[in-house]
């Protein structure tokens, strides 16, 4: 989302809007929006989040029915976009505007989407909802581009999906040889000689761990607690659901 440099905010907010209603519109949009008495200003005296916000003022302003939103906080940096992402949620929310968003950010697809659509070269590959999307995706490719994502290769049994790290459930069982998902919030690391930690990242809320055992890696998110150093012998265990279980010919490269 943009401003028109050369009008001033209410100029841009009333763009597009029948004459003769204007003036009322774009004061009672601009309050809306939280911009009450600032109609008056040029859009670069503004603060970066108050030029987003005139942006999608001048966008509600004629009530839509529909509202395209294509990848509006990319030019803003992490806090205001996270900050203007959720006003921008909570007033579509309140005034029950309908609203498309494009965006090539997951995590932000997840926290704007009642109903989210995951294309691949033109195509919808799955749609669902946020949950279903990350807990049930319809096959790997969906799994990794959607979240990071383990996939091992496991025997399905009875009993759950035989694998490295152990007896793992199983949402679905199949029977013989398939690929399952796991996602790194659901494992665990403690002391041990099973693997070793060869890359940590900091997140602050959580620390994320890549671990090799002997014929695999995995990647591993904990919540603060126990800190591992690189080079650090581990063991891994599952704490988790039940999984998704894939036909081991449906693995491919994920994203």
């Amino acid at each position: 989302m943009g401003t028109l440099p050369p009008s001033r905010v209410a100029a841009n907010v009333g763009y597009g809007l029948t004459a003769g209603r204007e003036a009322a519109e774009v004061e009672d949009t601009l309050a809306m929006v939280g911009l009450e008495g600032l109609g008056r200003r040029m859009p670069a005296t503004l603060s970066g989040g108050q030029q987003q916000r005139v942006a999608l003022a001048r966008a509600l302003a004629p009530h839509p029915d529909v509202l395209l939103l294509d990848e509006p906080f990319s030019n803003l940096d992490a806090a205001l976009r996270n900050r203007v992402r959720s006003e921008t949620h909570r007033l579509l929310g309140e005034l029950g505007t309908t609203a498309l968003f494009v965006t090539h950010d997951q995590a932000e697809a997840f926290v704007m989407g009642d109903e989210v659509a995951v294309m691949e070269s033109g195509s919808i590959r799955q749609q669902a909802d946020p949950g279903t999307l990350y807990d049930q995706p319809i096959d790997p490719w969906v799994a990794g581009f959607v979240g990071d994502a383990n996939l091992l290769q496991a025997v399905i049994t009875e009993d759950g999906a035989e694998t490295r790290l152990g007896i793992i459930p199983v949402a679905t069982s199949t029977g013989g040889a398939g690929t399952i998902l796991v996602r790194p919030e659901y494992l665990h690391l403690d002391d041990g000689d099973e693997g070793r930690v060869t890359h940590v990242e900091f997140y602050g809320h959580d620390i994320s761990y890549m671990v090799e055992l002997e014929d695999v890696t995995l990647t591993v998110r904990a919540m603060q607690g126990r800190r591992f150093r690189p080079g650090d012998a581990v063991s891994v265990r599952f704490e988790g659901p039940p999984v998704v279980v894939y036909p081991t010919e449906e693995l491919v490269p994920v994203p």
